[in-house]
């Protein structure tokens, strides 16, 4: 399930090689592709969007953006939210998605 590819043609996925199983993975422009950090190996992931910078979100055992290498930052959230999705980053690195807290859905902007 690839997303749209930045300028610099890199182009972030998800890799599913099973049923129960699920990975963030990026290709850069030359075609060599790598997984995106988790929380903990074998963990799911899943990948939404890619900025020109390079960096990517979505979610690794919670909301993330990762940077041009892979790495993983987790981004906050509030006490008591039981769900999240990151699905948009801008050239700043804003990240902007929506959180589930007291049965209400919110929508939501992590900034760098």
């Amino acid at each position: 399930m690839p997303r749209a590819p930045n300028r610099s043609g890199e182009v972030v996925a998800v890799h599913q090689p099973n049923p129960w199983g699920m990975s963030a993975r990026k290709w850069d422009a030359d075609g060599t592709y790598r997984p995106l950090e988790t929380s903990a190996p074998g963990y799911f992931s899943e990948v939404s969007a890619i900025n020109d910078a390079g960096q990517s979100v979505g979610y690794a055992g919670g909301p993330v953006r990762w940077s041009r290498e892979g790495a993983r930052t987790a981004l906050p959230l509030p006490a008591g939210a039981n769900g999240d999705t990151v699905r948009f980053i801008n050239e700043s690195g804003t990240a902007a998605g929506q959180i589930y807290l007291d049965n209400h859905t919110y929508a939501t902007v992590w900034r760098p």
